[in-house]
């Protein structure tokens, strides 16, 4: 009787405790998983002073690069001289 007993409470230790050693598994997995997308977010935070300053430095750079650029105006008068300059010098243009 009392092997009965306990191969009854052993079976049912054994089969109760199969899912939750899967489920444990299961939960492992994705807490290594939530692990390393941790770690690259906080790399990510850390530095994200650093990619701010950067942004601004470039923005600054972009808009100091946009204000040197020729307005239309310039443009049109920019390939006047050089197709004066061109046919001045004996050069003939198929294409400009």
């Amino acid at each position: 009787m009392l092997f009965v007993c306990a191969a009854i409470v052993s079976g049912g230790i054994y089969f109760d405790t199969l899912d939750q050693l899967k489920k444990l598994e299961s939960v492992e997995q994705n807490e290594q998983t939530l692990k390393s997308e941790f770690e690259v977010k906080q790399k990510k935070a850390v530095n994200f002073q650093d990619y701010q300053d950067q942004l601004t430095q470039i923005e600054a750079s972009l808009d100091e690069m946009i204000r040197q650029m020729p307005t239309e105006e310039e443009i049109a008068s920019l390939l006047v001289d050089i197709s004066q300059t061109g046919l001045a010098s004996g050069l003939e243009f198929k294409l400009f």
